[in-house]
């Protein structure tokens, strides 16, 4: 696998470009046969549909993900989708139902499927209902997005869509800042801190932990919960845990305020308990796992989170234009502004006998 990667990193130095159908191995090892014109792709899968707009073929798309009415996780990104992408037919009935729905994929007709988040069983059972090539630009990440993995990802969907030059750009952009962040926080303290992120399966005796936060590792962090020797992607903690462990700081991801208000009505005095929430360090970030799983947002919430914990090591950083300048980098676009002002993101939480609230 690994030798893969360097041809196609030697591709994309080449200029390389395919003139017909051409084959490549994906992430779960699986051979597969790319076309050599790609008019249409049904992305499927968390942070799929992402990977488009980053090689700039989002127009392509003829499925999404999921129902409107699912909650629209997938624009809390700053990827613009083609006119008409809600009204495309999804592929998933359900927020916590991983079954793809093969006859909508296949009534679209698309030159190709790509897939993030399935596993190889999974992939290939896809490919077998569709009849069309489907490469996995993953395998069976849910829970856990390595690093290595997620530029995986890139690399395989550049040379894919022959924009081997656009993500490769992306890529050191990654890395670059992957860089600075670690040596930024090489010395700064251990935080006792939880992310409260969207939940892998309806619950509301616990929360879902994912095993690593990618995004934390940058600033030399760990979530309470987290467990990079767990042999299972993700875990659940229950209010009492959370509690008992004594986080200073929580980040919610503002997709879970809703279950956060629920929860804290009906538990106040256990809430009231955590040192985070006495002293009123509380704070949304952008969601980042799920149908979130966007790259940008998981950088731009590395340096929020510093900003929050480590003022002195990130005073001169802005916000507003670091989210920007990191989209830009990324999809082209400068969404952090308006977001700002129209959804409650990179905010503080105050939990008080009224209620919450969140300060403008």
């Amino acid at each position: 696998m690994f030798k893969l990667f360097i041809v196609l990193a030697l591709f994309a130095m080449s200029g390389y470009s395919p003139a017909e159908n051409f084959k490549v191995i994906d992430a779960c090892g699986r051979e597969v046969n790319v076309p050599d014109k790609i008019k249409k792709i049904s992305a499927v899968g968390p942070g799929s549909s992402a990977l488009t707009e980053y090689a700039d073929f989002s127009k392509q798309l003829v499925t999404q993900d999921i129902l409107p009415s699912m909650g629209k996780v997938h624009k809390y990104c700053s990827c613009i989708y083609p006119e008409g992408y809600d009204k495309m037919p999804p592929i998933f009935r359900s927020f916590y139902n991983f079954t793809p729905d093969y006859t909508s994929i296949k009534a679209a007709n698309p030159d190709i499927v790509l897939v993030s988040g399935l596993n190889e069983r999974q992939v290939e059972k896809l490919a077998q209902a569709v009849q069309v090539p489907v490469a996995a630009m993953n395998c069976s990440e849910t829970g856990y997005l390595h690093f290595d993995s997620i530029l995986q990802s890139l690399r395989l969907t550049g040379y894919i869509l022959n924009e081997q030059k656009d993500m490769q750009n992306i890529m050191n952009f990654m890395a670059k800042t992957r860089k600075e962040l670690i040596e930024k926080t090489k010395d700064a303290p251990k935080k006792k801190l939880f992310i409260l992120s969207q939940q892998y399966k309806p619950s509301k005796a616990s929360y879902t932990v994912e095993k690593c936060y990618t995004y934390l590792r940058m600033l030399n962090q760990m979530s309470i919960g987290s467990d990079l020797r767990s042999t299972i992607p993700y875990s659940e903690i229950s209010l009492n845990e959370l509690v008992a462990a004594k986080p200073d700081y929580i980040f919610v991801e503002y997709t879970m305020l809703d279950k956060l208000k629920q929860d804290y009505t009906a538990n106040k005095t256990l809430f009231r308990n955590i040192p985070a929430i006495k002293n009123n360090r509380v704070y949304t970030i952008l969601p980042y796992n799920r149908y979130a799983a966007h790259y940008e947002n998981l950088f731009i919430n590395a340096y929020y989170i510093g900003t929050i914990m480590f003022p002195d090591i990130f005073r001169s950083v802005d916000m507003r234009y670091t989210a920007d300048s990191v989209s830009e980098e990324f999809t082209g676009n400068d969404i952090y502004g308006k977001m700002y002002e129209t959804t409650p993101v990179f905010r503080q939480i105050l939990l008080s006998d009224r209620g919450i609230s969140v300060v403008k």
